[in-house]
């Protein structure tokens, strides 16, 4: 298949076509066999490649290797799409990929992919790339923050145990399923006397591992002041 055939199925004038060059979303067409065929200086850019360097090559030289059969099937999968009307554009797809580019770095993309069937009945595929990376990467970000605030907002400091509040909302929601599934469970409040001794005597470290015991039980929450309970079941 020649690039000038593919541009006459969907390019209706040169200003379309300089559009498509020009735009800031990256742009390829791939043919049934899912080798570029076209791509955009934006497509160039974003994967690090010169054009000459991807046209005839297989897409998935921007797939990680490991998903590169799963992405070349779905290829196929799209390419052989039915069509109400062959030779027109009716067939569209869009999805969020991990993709790398020409140094192997990760990038997160949404892919909206288009089939295309021309009047000799030969398919294309043209996908139309945004890159999402940085937004992805601030989300993730943003989520590990969140869970490590859950984390501290429930647990003591030192120990990593349960805090008060944290561990009276565990004690309370263990009674409810041990009552509903008709299972045992065991409070056990402890209150450790003189604890200051052992940091005094053996130093704070000996201290630690011996409030970190606590944490072999099914669950333990500090409740101040030397109190703990822990929970068996």
């Amino acid at each position: 298949m020649q690039i000038n055939q593919v541009h006459n199925r969907i390019i209706s004038s040169n200003n379309m076509l300089s559009l498509i060059k020009s735009s800031p979303l990256g742009v390829c067409i791939t043919d049934e066999q899912g080798k570029f065929i076209f791509v955009n200086n934006a497509y160039c850019a974003l994967y690090g490649y010169q054009a000459d360097e991807l046209i005839g090559q297989d897409f998935t030289i921007i797939v990680p290797p490991k998903a590169r059969d799963e992405l070349m099937a779905l290829h196929h999968a799209f390419i052989h799409s039915s069509l109400e009307d062959s030779e027109q554009v009716l067939t569209e797809s869009r999805s969020e990929w991990t993709v790398i580019d020409r140094q192997g770095n990760p990038l997160t993309i949404i892919a909206n992919a288009v089939l295309l069937v021309g009047k000799d009945g030969a398919r294309s595929k043209a996908t139309f790339v945004t890159d999402i990376t940085q937004q992805k990467n601030a989300e993730e970000k943003l989520l590990r923050a969140n869970r490590q605030l859950a984390y501290h907002a429930s647990r003591d400091e030192l120990t990593g145990l349960l805090n008060r509040r944290a561990g009276m909302e565990r004690v309370s929601r263990e009674i409810v399923l041990g009552r509903a599934q008709v299972r045992p469970l065991s409070v056990a409040f402890l209150d450790v006397d003189h604890f200051k001794k052992i940091n005094d005597t053996h130093g704070h470290q000996v201290g630690d591992e011996v409030l970190h015991g606590n944490l072999e039980t099914d669950c333990a929450s500090d409740q101040g002041g030397g109190l703990r309970y822990s929970l068996w079941w």
